[in-house]
């Protein structure tokens, strides 16, 4: 199973990119909060889950998660393959 993740799945931004300098930005690992508990941040980062690692986080709910972000991206698609067809059919 693949959990590598992209910075712009995580949220990441260009905003983020200029609160930093260049050596700040190679030593960080950029992670993003998916959970807040009385025991700490549970992070994902472009590695992977680090709850995964502590066994907080069933690599099952990731993939689930992974796919249905996947199923959206490809509905998107195809809602706009549907619009330019109807696009160009209200042109003739």
């Amino acid at each position: 199973m693949n959990l590598a993740l992209t910075l712009p799945q995580l949220g990441w931004q260009a905003f983020f990119i200029q609160q930093l300098s260049l050596a700040e930005f190679e030593q960080a690992l950029i992670a993003r909060v998916t959970a807040h508990h009385r025991s700490g941040y549970q992070l994902m980062t472009q590695q992977g889950p680090q709850a995964i690692a502590r066994g907080e986080l069933d690599a099952r709910r990731l993939a689930n998660y992974q796919k249905l972000n996947a199923e959206q991206a490809r509905n998107a698609a195809s809602l706009q393959q549907r619009r330019e067809k109807e696009r160009q059919f209200r042109a003739c």
